[in-house]
């Protein structure tokens, strides 16, 4: 037999024939194991086999971040930038050369001393700052090192992964921070992304500044809990302005500082204006957090008075000239008038809404966006220099002379973000505030109020600018994202009903969906190239009788990328904004839905989740927000989801009007 035939006689064929040659020769042999025991012992062996590796599959999913540093620890995967870092600090130092050209033009023989780099870097405080000597923590300035190492990260990731790399800062705040009366292109917000772009652009980072602040708004209880959809799911540095709105009222900001912590990226907060962060950024960075507060606003001092008698103006820059008055900027008969403190002829002539003596004007706006950035780049430059600092000496062994291996690796990557897990495990550790002086008496035990510090949950808020919305997340996934321009300003179309041309009201159908609805006579009327934030609003008529919502929707689930068994369904809902508390006419408010005077039939009118009926709410904050409440208890708070994990409500006024809707939360 060649060596093909007996190549195709099987293992078993083979094994059989022996043993039929020994029973003939031997007599049966009680030790012989058949095929058919073999295969079975085989079989055994295969599925205990499969069962081990699925164990260590299921070990490998649920520590796979550790394991992976660990292989990087044991140098079996190294990935090495392509890039020296004394190239990249080359090209970094070049976007500081041109930015200090920039701000050299804008304020001449001033620059020097406003933008010097020890000057610039106690532009902003941290509690080491503000720590006495010997109560300093001996880890350092902990705030700083974190931003830094968020920077780092960045730089490694844009040399050695696809795709694109971003860091996104935030402003959040009032109409003041929003830019109001000015064109929205002067916002500190946009001149902070394009004082910056080039620099970060030059390592490959894409720099965003958006401004997403927002006029007669709040930092909590809306924002701090709509953090993901109102400000996006990406966020590196997260600013704080509602001085004028709630700089004093500290339990607004201990929520914002919560609810960032719960952030998928826990973004550095800065702050501008609130005057009780120094113990509450002591406290965040106890917890694996990062707080700076601006303190530059003794630097507009450097700047000459434009109304003294001895200071001729002719010689001033168009961003010194007329900014300081009497040492206040932008006020008074010289620095005051509309025409001198705002710039918009170009674009939306000379007088458009919200120029007032309490926004800032352009020139205040381009010092508070240009300090701000001189801040961030004088860090990114030191983090990268940091980086090159970190370099080490590998010893390559037979002999040969020692390597020099960058920091900009895979290797420091992993130890990178391995501090900030472990960062985070600090604040997951830490105990959750009990402080519920934002909630009415009903909510003044610990669980619910623990639901909103440091739950995560849905939120659909209405008002724009917001993240969720700009990607098509409210309608489903039906309105295409819209394209990115500048600033945090989009290309967004308008989705939902214009409030001057609502369709006719539906008597007969009680599957009718609430309605978005925007008001193109209102906040729409103003200057396009002005203002970008909108207060639209979710409308339920009583003409409609019965109007259903139902939340979270699909593109919802993938955007949130939440498990809807994990929420407890405690759920806070918000009208619209009152101006000067007044109630306007037709307004339905939220207790007027479960007012039992106004509705003697429970079924005929009010609000129902998931077919449960809505009793009783919490008062959170002002007249707007409540929890909602289906029973007496405790329990009552807690609503239960349908089967599909979803939460369905049904409106229906019990009295003539309108219900203007502009949150609703479910954590």
């Amino acid at each position: 037999m060649d060596n093909s035939e007996h190549s195709q006689i099987s293992e078993w064929d083979a094994l059989e024939a022996r043993s039929l040659m020994s029973a003939a020769q031997n007599g049966p042999d009680e030790k012989y194991t058949s095929p058919q025991q073999k295969k079975s012992q085989a079989f055994l062996r295969r599925n205990i086999c499969i069962v081990v590796v699925m164990a260590i599959c299921a070990v490998v999913s649920l520590f796979k971040e550790d394991i992976v540093a660990m292989m990087v620890y044991d140098h079996e995967v190294v990935v090495h930038g392509k890039t020296p870092v004394e190239e990249l600090r080359t090209l970094a130092l070049e976007g500081k050369r041109e930015f200090d050209e920039m701000v050299k033009k804008e304020y001449g023989e001033y620059a020097e001393q406003v933008f010097d780099t020890v000057s610039v870097l106690k532009y902003f405080k941290t509690p080491y700052d503000v720590a006495k000597e010997d109560q300093k923590p001996a880890e350092g300035d902990l705030s700083r090192e974190r931003l830094k190492r968020r920077m780092k990260i960045k730089i490694i990731e844009s040399q050695i992964e696809e795709g694109n790399t971003k860091f996104t800062f935030v402003v959040a705040g009032h109409s003041a921070c929003a830019g109001h009366g000015n064109l929205f292109k002067h916002s500190y917000g946009n001149v902070i992304e394009q004082s910056l772009k080039g620099a970060f652009g030059s390592l490959g980072i894409q720099f965003y500044s958006k401004n997403y602040a927002a006029g007669n708004t709040k930092s909590s209880p809306e924002n701090a809990l709509c953090m993901q959809g109102n400000y996006g799911k990406d966020i590196d540095v997260l600013s704080w302005d509602f001085g004028m709105t709630d700089g004093r009222t500290p339990q607004f900001y201990k929520m914002w500082k919560q609810r960032a912590a719960l952030h998928p990226t826990r973004p550095i907060l800065f702050s501008y204006g609130q005057r009780y962060c120094d113990q509450m950024h002591k406290e965040h960075e106890e917890q694996g957090g990062a707080g700076f507060e601006a303190n530059f606003w003794n630097a507009r001092n450097i700047f000459p008075n434009s109304d003294d008698p001895n200071v001729d103006t002719s010689k001033l820059s168009p961003a010194v000239k007329n900014y300081m008055c009497n040492g206040h900027p932008e006020t008074g008969d010289v620095c005051g008038p509309v025409d001198v403190k705002y710039d918009t002829k170009e674009a939306c002539g000379n007088n458009i809404k919200g120029q007032v003596s309490w926004h800032n004007g352009w020139k205040d706006h381009l010092f508070i966006g240009r300090v701000t950035a001189a801040f961030i780049l004088e860090n990114f430059l030191q983090a990268l220099e940091e980086l090159a600092e970190a370099a080490t000496m590998v010893d390559e062994g037979d002999g040969k002379a020692p390597k020099h291996q960058t920091a900009i690796n895979t290797l420091y990557l992993a130890e990178l973000r391995r501090l900030e897990r472990e960062d985070h495990e600090k604040f997951e550790a830490s105990k959750t505030p009990d402080d519920s002086e934002i909630f009415g008496a009903g909510l003044k035990h610990g669980g619910n109020f623990t639901n909103f510090q440091r739950k995560v949950g849905y939120c659909r808020h209405t008002f724009l600018p917001n993240e969720a919305r700009y990607n098509g997340v409210v309608f489903d996934g039906k309105q295409e994202p819209a394209e990115y321009m500048f600033g945090g300003k989009h290309d967004y179309k308008d989705e939902g009903y214009d409030l001057s041309k609502l369709p006719d009201p539906e008597p007969d159908n009680d599957d009718s969906e609430v309605m978005l609805v925007y008001n193109v006579k209102g906040d729409r009327g103003t200057c396009k190239e002005a203002e970008i934030d909108m207060k639209d609003m979710y409308m339920v008529r009583y003409e409609d009788k019965w109007m259903k919502m139902t939340l979270p929707n699909s593109a919802e689930e993938q955007y949130y990328d939440l498990d809807t068994n994990d929420l407890d369904g405690v759920i806070l809902m918000c009208t619209t904004v009152k101006f000067f508390g007044k109630r306007a006419d037709g307004e339905v408010i939220i207790p007027d839905m479960f007012n039992s005077t106004l509705i003697p039939n429970p079924d005929e009118a009010g609000i129902f989740v998931n077919g449960v009926r809505v009793i009783d709410g919490a008062r959170v904050e002002d007249d707007r927000c409540y929890v909602l409440k289906h029973k007496e208890g405790e329990e009552g708070y807690f609503f239960p989801k349908n089967s599909a994990g979803k939460y369905e409500f049904k409106f229906r006024l019990p009295i003539p009007g309108k219900l203007q809707l502009t949150t609703i939360v479910i954590v």
